[in-house]
């Protein structure tokens, strides 16, 4: 929500909010966060990050492909 008041109008996209079938696992996930990566013009990570095998993958792809990176770095 801080975003969406940060950015108006912008398409905010959040990972933890893509609801899958049982039948996926942690692989078809992080299959379809990463496809959506190839259109973001940054990404932003939040406090904690580094613990999340994810959102690791997640910033080590922004890293790769030049996407700005914002929120918390560290």
């Amino acid at each position: 929500k801080e975003l969406e008041k940060e950015y108006p109008g912008a398409d905010i996209i959040n990972p933890a909010e893509i609801a899958l079938p049982d039948i996926c696992t942690w692989d078809d996930y992080m299959a379809i966060c990463m496809h959506l990566l190839k259109s973001v013009d940054e990404i932003y990570m939040l406090p904690g990050w580094k613990a999340s095998c994810g959102a690791s993958a997640e910033h080590l792809y922004a890293v790769a492909k030049g996407i700005e990176i914002k929120g918390a770095l560290q």
